[in-house]
């Protein structure tokens, strides 16, 4: 992984490990125009990636994040009309982003494998709100989730399990008791690698559902069982109060 064990500082001298910090600051291409994040939100996202759990591949394979800020008037028009809107979007380092990285420069920073945008209309909105730390965590936080890895499974017989998993050490990501084949052996998935580094990828969101199948059907698949479960136990982890911290 050689080079991308360097740190970033940032502006206000924050060291950082997974957000990248490239050599121009800024990029203006048609209508869209694109700037670093500032500091507040670069600060939130490496906050997440260093404690959150289900970002660890992150931290293993040393990703690289690009955290930008667009300027986007048809978004702010919106936003001021009430209208739905999407204030933040994850992705695979676009050709617009690359240009903010150099040419191939043997100095240049290297480029991010994911970008994350917020729409600089929503920091705008809620600049004043006493939540502003929260949500702006929540949204990194949700669009963190999008940045995936390839993953792979296998079915381990039951008394083996406890070996499997310690031999896959942080690699390993869950195991599916629900999930066995027709011997009775159990999913296990962990972090598939390539040539010894992680394949990075982008991930859908778990739960795709309509409210009204979920008023009429209840928790109808695993997914949703698991969504259930999440918000039924008392919240006892502040992490987003202390995100930025």
């Amino acid at each position: 992984m050689g080079e991308s064990t360097s740190t970033n500082v940032m502006a206000d001298g924050a060291a950082t490990v997974n957000i990248a910090a490239p050599a121009v600051l800024s990029v203006t291409h048609g209508t869209r125009r694109l700037g670093v994040a500032p500091p507040e939100v670069r600060a939130i996202a490496q906050h997440l990636i260093d404690t959150v759990e289900e970002h660890k591949h992150l931290r293993l394979g040393e990703a690289r994040v690009l955290v930008l800020i667009e300027q986007n008037d048809g978004t702010a028009d919106k936003l001021r009309a009430g209208e739905r809107v999407s204030v933040a979007k994850a992705a695979r380092a676009p050709a617009l982003v690359r240009l903010m990285f150099g040419r191939g420069e043997a100095e240049a920073p290297r480029r991010p494998d994911f970008t994350i945008t917020v729409q600089a209309a929503y920091l705008a909105m809620i600049e004043d709100a006493d939540d502003r730390e929260t949500r702006l965590a929540a949204l990194i936080d949700h669009e963190l989730c999008h940045c995936g890895c390839k993953v792979g499974g296998r079915f381990v017989d039951p008394g083996d399990l406890e070996a499997a998993v310690e031999a896959m050490g942080e690699d390993h990501i869950e195991t599916c008791p629900e999930v066995t084949d027709e011997e009775g052996a159990v999913l296990v998935r962990s972090i598939a690698r390539k040539d010894g580094g992680i394949v990075w990828k982008m991930r859908r969101h778990d739960i795709e559902e309509f409210h009204g199948i979920a008023e009429r059907h209840g928790a109808w698949d695993r997914d949703l069982v698991k969504l259930v479960d999440v918000l039924v136990v008392e919240d006892e982890t502040p992490l987003f109060e202390t995100a930025a911290g």
